[in-house]
């Protein structure tokens, strides 16, 4: 008997994903409440780099961690979810997870966005 997953599974997942991936881009763009700490962090750490400069930082490397650690803080609850279950793969209910809990990490970014919006009506 196959066991492999249909293309309807496997499409769901991969949207699933993609969502996560989105939710935590969005968080990275520097709506974020974590952003001014990340920013200061990241200029302290890479202080003697020539190359990273504070516009760099600000622009680049800042979003990039913050996108990173979104997914994988995000990732915790759904990977503690598959070991408790004892699965070997990921499925759909462990990816709305982690979307559900990125989507929460998320939230102050998606409040101010919210919020810049309804001021440009």
């Amino acid at each position: 008997m196959d066991q492999s997953p249909g293309v309807a599974a496997l499409l769901t997942r991969a949207l699933l994903l993609i969502a996560t991936l989105g939710v935590a881009l969005f968080n990275g763009m520097g709506l974020s409440s974590v952003s001014d700490g990340v920013d200061y962090m990241l200029r302290v750490a890479l202080r003697g780099y020539p190359y990273m400069t504070g516009r760099v930082i600000n622009s680049y490397a800042t979003p990039l961690v913050i996108t990173v650690m979104t997914v994988a803080i995000a990732g915790i609850p759904a990977a503690v979810y598959e070991r408790v279950r004892g699965l070997k793969s990921s499925t759909a209910v462990s990816l709305a997870i982690w979307l559900a809990v990125a989507a929460l990490l998320s939230w102050p970014a998606i409040e101010r966005a919210l919020t810049i919006a309804e001021d440009f009506r």
